[in-house]
């Protein structure tokens, strides 16, 4: 897939890769979108971008929350919420500057060897603060309760 402009609400667009999982710029408005989308396929881009949320072609159209779902935008390589992840990527200040908090951080789900894992924590579980030991990798099996749940709301 590689990169794709995404729509991420209001008037706030960024170019996604799929191969880092995360930004590779930082927030555009419609206007600058438009000059980015240069070439004989532009309308195509616009079109689809408009209709989709975003400018592939074998994807259907999505919420600007399914699109970053499971990012490693976040420091470390974390899942950022899309709120964190629009104010991290609004400018080169705005990355420099990104003050990083637990509720930062969008818990997924994960499926490994048999087993649904949350990753890091489970939802309204995070730390009540971020150190260097903070491993957002960690795998934390889900209850029956939370799979069946899940499964339900499929």
């Amino acid at each position: 897939m590689g990169h794709a402009l995404i729509h991420l609400g209001n008037n706030d667009y960024i170019e996604w890769s799929t191969v880092v999982d995360a930004p590779v710029g930082y927030t555009l408005n419609r206007a600058e979108v438009v000059m980015a989308c240069f070439g004989a396929n532009a309308s195509d881009r616009i079109e689809r971008l408009d209709r989709n949320g975003h400018t592939w072609r074998d994807l259907p159209a999505q919420t600007p929350q399914q699109l970053v779902s499971c990012n490693r935008a976040g420091p470390r390589e974390c899942c950022l919420t899309l709120a964190a992840l629009r104010r991290r990527y609004a400018s080169p200040e705005a990355y420099t500057a990104f003050e990083f908090t637990p509720s930062d951080v969008e818990p997924y789900t994960n499926y490994d060897d048999g087993i649904v894992y949350w990753v890091p924590w489970r939802p309204g579980e995070a730390p009540s603060v971020i150190t260097a030991d903070t491993d957002f990798h960690a795998q934390v099996p889900l209850t029956a309760t939370e799979l069946a749940t899940l499964t339900a709301a499929g």
